[in-house]
C-alpha cells in the first residue's frame, strides 16, 4: 500500500490518486491496440473467449492497466522516497538513511504500539518544562515561552531541530505570537498552530499534538501554552448579541450562586466549601512553579472581602501569566533519539467535548461526567483507578462539583470525602497536587499543559515534598467558555 511522504502528498491528494485509478476509463491507446488486434485477425477478449494465458502469471496478479495519475508537480515515484514527515517510507519497507535534520528516519515502522480500540500509535510525553505563574507585570510573553520550552527540551534530552511540529495555546495575548517566539529557538520550517479554546486551550493544544504523533503524521511534536491578560473579550459582543443579565452576572457569580444552589441541597456549609482552598494552598507551598506558595487557614481563607456570594477573595483563582510546555514523541523517535524511555510517561487516552442541551441541569457539570466518562472508557480504566487528579477549580466549589461528577465520591459527598482527607497527598486520590488554580494560578493559555507537566512530575515520582506515593494513573480535566471540557489520561507504564 503507497504511503504518503509528508510535505508532497496530503491525505486528500492520496484518496482521490485512489479514486481516479479505480474508476477511469480505459485509456485510449490501449482500446487502439485492442481494435488493431482485432482486424489483424487477434481474437478479441470477452465473456465468451478463452481465458488469457499470461506466461505462468496469474492474472489477478497483473499490474493493474490504468496506472493512478500523479498530482502536478510531483515527479513519478517520487512520493515513495522517504522525506521528513512520520509516514513516508517507501513501497517495500521504511528507508534506511535518517532525515538529515532530525537526524532519525520518521517512519512508523511495522508492529508499531497502536491502541486496537482506536487504531492510534501509542504517544509519550518525554518531556515538560514550566515558566512560573505569576502576576502579570513586564516580562514579554516570548521570554515566558522560551523558558518553558528550553526547559522541555532538556528535560527530553533533545535539541530543538529535533521538533517536528508545534500547537501553541493562548487566548488573551496577540494574534500570530507563534513565529515571533519559536524564531528564538530557531527558524526550522516547521508547521505551527495557533490554538484559542478559552480556559481549555492550551488543553486542546496537547491533545492536537498528541494526535498528531498518535496518528503517525509526525514523531515529535511540542505542545505551548503562554499567555499575558492583554485582551479579554467575548464571542456575544462580537456577535452584536445581548441578553437580559448583560454584564451583571460575572463568572464569579455564577459560581457562588452553584455554590448556593449546592450547599442548600446538601446542607454543606460555606466552611466546608472553603477546605478546598486550604488544601490547594498546601499543595502549593513545595510547587515552584505556583503563583501563591503561603499555606493558609481556613480562617485566612474566609476573611473578607467576599467577591460574590459567599465566595471570598482566596477561593477564586487570581490573574497570572506563565508558559507550559510538554514534548510528545513516538515509540519510533524513543528509538531513534535514544530518548529516557524510563523517564516517559503514556498518554492513554484524549477527551474533547462540547455542550449540548442540559435543561436545567449545570451544564459544566454534566459536560464534565460525560467527557470523563469518554476518555477513562478510550482508556479501558475506571475512575476508582485513578491515584491523581488536576481539575478545574477556578472557584472552591467547582472541584466539589467536578469530583462528584467524575464519580471520585458519591453526589453531594465530596465535602465529606474532602474533611476525612481522602483527597490529600498520601488519600485514596490526591487532587490537585499542584496547587489547582486556586493556588499556582490560572493563565488561561498554559493552564491546561500546566496540568500535563504536573501529571507528568508525579507519575515520574519526581515532586519531591507534594509526591503522591505509588501514582500510576492520572487525569487531568480543564473547562472553558462555550462551553468546552478536556480530560486526559496518562499512565506510568
Amino acid at each position: 500500500m503507497h504511503r504518503l511522504r509528508a510535505g508532497l502528498l496530503s491525505p486528500d491528494q492520496h484518496r482521490v490518486r485512489g479514486l481516479r485509478g479505480a474508476t477511469s476509463p480505459p485509456r485510449t491507446p490501449r482500446a487502439g491496440r485492442r481494435r488493431h488486434r482485432a482486424r489483424d485477425g487477434h481474437r478479441p477478449r470477452g465473456p465468451t473467449s478463452r481465458p488469457a494465458v499470461h506466461r505462468g502469471r496469474d492474472p489477478a496478479r497483473r499490474r493493474p492497466a490504468h496506472p493512478r495519475p500523479h498530482p502536478p508537480g510531483v515527479r513519478r515515484g517520487a512520493h515513495r522516497r522517504s522525506g521528513d514527515g512520520a509516514l513516508a517510507c517507501h513501497r517495500n519497507g521504511p528507508s534506511r538513511k535518517p532525515n538529515r535534520r532530525t537526524g532519525f528516519r520518521a517512519v512508523r515502522k511495522r508492529g508499531a504500539a497502536v491502541n486496537p480500540a482506536s487504531g492510534l500509535r501509542t504517544a509519550w510525553v518525554a518531556g515538560v518544562g514550566m515558566h512560573p505563574y505569576q502576576r502579570p507585570g513586564d516580562t514579554p510573553y516570548t521570554e515566558l515561552g522560551v523558558t518553558a520550552i528550553r526547559e522541555a527540551l532538556a528535560d527530553a534530552g533533545m535539541s530543538w531541530g529535533r521538533v517536528q511540529t508545534a500547537y501553541t495555546g493562548t487566548a488573551t495575548t496577540s494574534m500570530a505570537l507563534s513565529r515571533l517566539m519559536y524564531r528564538h529557538l530557531g527558524a526550522t520550517g516547521i508547521p505551527m498552530m495557533q490554538i484559542e479554546n478559552a480556559s481549555a486551550s492550551g488543553s486542546t493544544a496537547f491533545r492536537q499534538a498528541y494526535l498528531d504523533v498518535a496518528a503517525g503524521v509526525h514523531d515529535v511534536a511540542i505542545a505551548v501554552g503562554v499567555d499575558k491578560p492583554l485582551h479579554v473579550s467575548f464571542p456575544a459582543h462580537a456577535a452584536g448579541l445581548t441578553d437580559l443579565l448583560g454584564t451583571r452576572v460575572a463568572p464569579v457569580t455564577h459560581f457562588a450562586l452553584l455554590a448556593s444552589r449546592y450547599m442548600h441541597e446538601t446542607g454543606v456549609t460555606a466552611e466546608q466549601v472553603a477546605q478546598v482552598a486550604v488544601k490547594n494552598s498546601r499543595n502549593a507551598v513545595s510547587n515552584p512553579h505556583a503563583q501563591r506558595r503561603k499555606a493558609r487557614s481556613l480562617e485566612d481563607v474566609l476573611t473578607p472581602p467576599y467577591i460574590s456570594g459567599s465566595l471570598t477573595r482566596l477561593q477564586c483563582c487570581p490573574i497570572s501569566e506563565g508558559a507550559a510546555a510538554a514534548i510528545i514523541v513516538s515509540d519510533n523517535a524513543i528509538r531513534e533519539l535514544g530518548l529516557d524511555r524510563d523517564r516517559a510517561v503514556r498518554i492513554r487516552s484524549s477527551a474533547l467535548r462540547s455542550e449540548t442541551f442540559y435543561g436545567t441541569e449545570n451544564f459544566d457539570v454534566a459536560l464534565t461526567a460525560t467527557t470523563t466518562r469518554e476518555a477513562l472508557t478510550s482508556a479501558g480504566l475506571r475512575i476508582s483507578e485513578v491515584d491523581l487528579i488536576e481539575l478545574h477549580d477556578a472557584f472552591t466549589i467547582e472541584e466539589l462539583l467536578y469530583l462528584e461528577a467524575m464519580g471520585a465520591c458519591e453526589p453531594g459527598r465530596a465535602a465529606a470525602a474532602l474533611a476525612a482527607g481522602e483527597f490529600d497527598i498520601g488519600g485514596r486520590v490526591a487532587v490537585n497536587t499542584s496547587g489547582g488554580l486556586l493556588s499556582m494560578g490560572h493563565p488561561i493559555g498554559p493552564t491546561g499543559i500546566g496540568q500535563i507537566v504536573e501529571l507528568t512530575t508525579q507519575l515520574r515520582d519526581e515532586a519531591g515534598a507534594r509526591q503522591h506515593p505509588g501514582a500510576r494513573i492520572g487525569l487531568a480535566h480543564m473547562v472553558g467558555v462555550g462551553a468546552v471540557c478536556a480530560v486526559h489520561v496518562l499512565a506510568k507504564d
